[in-house]
């Protein structure tokens, strides 16, 4: 049986101008492909790492590698239960609820390397970029760029920044509400997946109430970090529906 793989290569912001724009950026190349066995793949390379992120099309399950030359790649998974591992170099951290402090630490020191630090200095420069730059961010940013930004706010917090994807998900959460806001009437596959977004950012927003209720810093900074993972898997999925509704991935692959 012969297999085939779709490819989409998105700029991260609309077409007009946007092949400019997203190599200015440094993001240009960031690549898409429906795997053989249906499963969504983006993947983003730069001189120091190379990031793979592949999300099942019918569920939540995501598993994210970020390698680099001369170390052991570090691999992320999440969304397929109330957990997070982290492996790297044949060592294993799984964090669930009420973990101790030592697997936070434990999460981090393994995230530890030139590649991560290069993938999330890449998009955390893009994510400045765009909030500076009022154009783009009101009337440019493509669904994408999100997930993207996400997915690097959710390394970051996972290599030791307790707030990275609260600071994201505010700075998509305010220009997401301003537009649905002037635009209430529209319905297309955007604004679908933007309110589809905004319906995870509640979710999110109890789940992280709740955690901040217990009464250890480090049980705190666990339960949150869950809570940002299944911000994430709800904003992959969100990404999905995008998709499928933009037309953009074949019904099958044979």
């Amino acid at each position: 049986m012969r297999h085939c793989t779709f490819m989409l290569v998105f700029a991260l912001v609309l077409p007009v101008g946007t092949a400019v724009a997203a190599q200015q950026s440094g993001l240009g190349g960031y690549k898409a492909t429906v795997t053989p066995d249906n499963r969504l793949k983006y993947t983003l390379e730069g001189a120091d790492f190379t990031f793979t992120r592949i999300t099942a099309a019918n569920s939540t399950e995501t598993e994210i590698t970020i390698a680099g030359s001369n170390e052991a790649p570090v691999v992320i998974r999440f969304g397929g239960q109330s957990e997070i591992s982290v492996e790297r170099g044949g060592q294993v951290v799984t964090l669930r609820r009420d973990d101790a402090n030592e697997k936070l630490e434990s999460i981090a020191a393994l995230l530890n390397g030139r590649a991560v630090s290069a993938f999330r200095r890449v998009v955390g420069s893009y994510e400045r970029e765009l909030m500076n730059d009022t154009a783009t961010l009101s009337a440019k940013t493509f669904p994408f760029a999100y997930s993207l930004l996400l997915t690097a706010a959710f390394v970051s917090q996972l290599a030791g920044d307790p707030n990275a994807v609260e600071r994201t998900r505010d700075v998509i959460r305010r220009r997401i509400s301003a537009k649905l806001r002037a635009a209430a009437w529209r319905t297309d596959c955007v604004t679908e997946y933007e309110q589809d977004l905004m319906a995870n950012d509640t979710r999110n927003t109890q789940c992280v109430e709740s955690a901040d209720n217990l009464d250890s810093f480090w049980d705190r900074a666990g339960a949150r970090l869950l809570c940002a993972a299944e911000f994430l898997a709800g904003a992959l999925s969100a990404e999905t529906q995008f998709v499928s509704c933009s037309g953009l991935s074949p019904l099958k692959i044979q």
